[in-house]
């Protein structure tokens, strides 16, 4: 096994011990947190770690083995920096410590974030062009078929079963126009386009309330932007998704949604009184696809989503998404491999 200093490395690294605390910094780790060495080695590794889970997955590290996690890094001036951080069991002297290396994926976050928004732009033009086709080319000819069915059903001086045939054929023409409609609705609201993500919001929710078996309260009059994005979209699909996800297996009886925002940011808060579950094992077992798929396409417009829930405590999700974003700093992502410090 090579011995080799933490400057020689090649990628901000750190040395620290089980609480955290810094033994050793390299440059590049100071570069990376913005910090002179001095002012880094007076903190701890969790005073940069934004991602609020960090101290307790640290801590489960495997200290005897390599481990790896994602995570985001904190820097000194407040900028965000999606990472990798593996770590390995180093000796130094007759200290058993941990040994960090940080790679900034910032830059393959990017180029990830621009590839789901294509395809995103991409979905919702298939949406747009199936919604158009549904209204535009199959409602018109089911218009068509009940119109000949009342020519028949006029003329025709057939016997009561014809007759009931004719009713059929009627009743079953009316409710493919409106499944149709429904469809159509569903995939891309002329609404959403027409008067904003407040009352597309508001009508599904209607349809929704309409059932008498679930009850939603949509609350939107902190919501005052009138710009048509694709934000409004994507809030638009997650809200659908949240209270389907709500209806199909939480048990709820009732939801409640909120929209606003400020002049930097757009809030969706989302609650249910539902049986709740379990985070953890959700995402684990991919009971949570859905809920991840929301928190994804949030993520492509630089927002976030997050979820609570609790066995028997329901659902919350909160999802803030900013009016303006900024450019984060990137370093060259590189392999890793295991080194014993001197």
């Amino acid at each position: 096994m090579t011995r080799i200093s933490i400057e020689e490395i090649g990628q901000a690294a750190f040395i620290c011990n089980g609480e955290g605390q810094f033994i050793e910094v390299n440059t590049l780790f100071c570069l990376m947190v913005g910090c002179g060495k001095e002012v880094v080695m007076k903190k701890n590794i969790f005073d940069f770690h934004f991602n609020k889970y960090a101290p307790a997955l640290f801590k489960k590290l495997n200290f005897n083995a390599l481990s790896e996690m994602e995570t985001e890094i904190k820097t000194c001036d407040g900028k965000i920096i999606p990472c990798i951080l593996k770590t390995s069991p180093v000796n130094k002297g007759q200290k058993r410590l941990t040994l960090g290396i940080v790679w900034d994926i910032s830059l393959f976050r990017q180029k990830e974030e621009k590839l789901l928004a294509n395809i995103i732009n991409s979905e919702e033009k298939e949406r747009s062009r199936v919604a158009a086709q549904l209204h535009d080319d199959l409602s018109p000819i089911l218009s068509t078929i009940k119109l000949y069915t009342g020519l028949i059903k006029d003329k025709c001086s057939a016997d009561e079963k014809t007759q009931n045939i004719i009713k059929n054929i009627e009743k079953l023409t009316d409710l493919a126009i409106k499944t149709s409609k429904e469809i159509s609705y569903n995939i891309t609201p002329s609404i959403l386009h027409d008067f904003g993500l407040a009352a597309a919001i508001k009508k599904f929710a209607q349809f929704v309330n309409d059932t008498k078996s679930f009850r939603i309260e949509v609350k939107t009059d902190k919501y005052t932007l009138e710009n048509r994005t694709m934000a409004e979209s994507i809030l638009y699909q997650a809200a659908k998704e949240l209270i389907n996800n709500t209806i199909k297996h939480s048990g709820a009886t009732e939801a409640t949604l909120e929209l606003s925002n400020t002049e930097n940011m757009i809030l969706m808060y989302y609650k249910d009184n539902g049986h709740g579950f379990d985070m953890e094992k959700a995402m684990e077992n991919g009971q949570g696809l859905g809920l991840r798929n929301i928190q994804n396409k949030v993520q492509t417009i630089h927002g976030t989503c997050n979820i609570y829930s609790e066995e028997g405590k329901g659902m919350i999700a909160t999802i803030t998404v900013p009016l303006n974003t900024t450019d984060t700093t990137t370093y060259k992502h590189q392999n890793s491999c295991d080194y014993e410090l001197d």
